[in-house]
């Protein structure tokens, strides 16, 4: 249906490339961090949408991995000390993840678009 310089062709392998760039980008600045982009992304998630706290459910969903996956990055996040549970008010059998204040400030770090981004953006 398209030809080979079609600009959907062209958009979708820009994506495709820039998709690349961003997960081995995403691997090297949480690595710097000792986290894996699941945890970088559940630290962002956190500090820019949800001060209240979210679900592990919820986590998962936003993110689009499996609950279990969720689990294992927020366990980990809570052994590094950069979120805690605490009792859902409304439903005591479930529990909100919520960040400390240090992962208040890693959320911060991880959260912000690389340079490179940024100028490939404005370029």
């Amino acid at each position: 249906m398209y030809g080979q310089d079609s600009i959907p062709e062209k958009i979708a392998a820009g994506l495709s490339k820039l998709s690349l760039v961003l997960r081995h980008h995403g691997w090297q600045a949480a690595g710097r961090r000792a986290l894996t982009p699941t945890q970088a992304q559940i630290l962002a998630l956190l500090g820019s949408r949800a001060p209240a706290g979210l679900r592990l459910a919820e986590i998962a969903a936003q993110l689009a991995v499996t609950p279990p996956t969720a689990c294992d990055a927020v366990a980990a996040l809570e052994a590094k000390g950069l979120v805690r549970k605490q009792p859902d008010p409304d439903d005591s059998r479930a529990a909100r993840i919520r960040l400390t204040a240090r992962g208040r400030r890693t959320a911060e770090a991880v959260s912000q678009w690389p340079d490179y981004l940024l100028s490939a953006v404005a370029a």
